[in-house]
């Protein structure tokens, strides 16, 4: 239960990073996150056995929302700048300044803990999905495509590639009892 708590901490750190770094602009998962994810289990799991429990609990949150923030910075770095169009030129529907005014301290809070969520969960989201697509999909395709031979190409007689063709008695009857 200690490690689940450990592989699941340092994802919530990673994508947490991750959303401090992006701010309202959308995750675009790659190989690398995957692979950072990895390596944060890795470091967790290896410094774990210098501390207790629960400070490992926290050092795995710690190492990653480090590693998120890390990550995304440098991915960042590359990408070119987004435009952004100012908050006076949006249409009135679109414009959050004016409802935020008229909100409570706890329904701001509200809101914002549920963009967060909302964000933190498309990351995680994205991640989980590549870890699935590379841990039971790849490998089960690739053993499913070098262990098949739908065609019988494979299996060929010694002296030719033709297969032989079974003739059926079928009648008109019998072939109107298939569809």
């Amino acid at each position: 239960m200690h490690t689940l708590g450990l592989i699941l901490l340092s994802m919530v750190g990673f994508s947490t990073g991750c959303v401090i770094v992006l701010r309202r602009r959308q995750y675009e998962p790659s190989l690398l996150d995957l692979l950072t994810v990895v390596g944060v289990w890795v470091v967790v799991f290896r410094i774990e056995d210098g501390f207790g429990r629960w400070s490992s609990l926290a050092i795995a949150l710690l190492v990653g929302i480090v590693a998120g923030v890390v990550i995304t910075l440098l991915r960042n770095a590359t990408a070119s700048a987004v435009d952004v169009i100012p908050e006076s030129e949006l249409p009135e529907h679109a414009q959050e300044r004016a409802i935020q005014e008229q909100l409570s301290i706890w329904q701001k809070l509200k809101r914002g803990w549920a963009n967060y969520g909302e964000r933190m969960g498309g990351v995680q989201g994205r991640l989980l999905m590549g870890f699935f697509y590379f841990i039971i999909v790849l490998p089960f395709g690739l053993i499913a495509r070098i262990g098949s031979d739908a065609l019988a190409i494979k299996r060929k007689p010694a002296n030719s590639g033709w297969v032989m063709w079974e003739n059926s008695t079928a009648t008109l009857d019998e072939a109107r009892e298939q569809g």
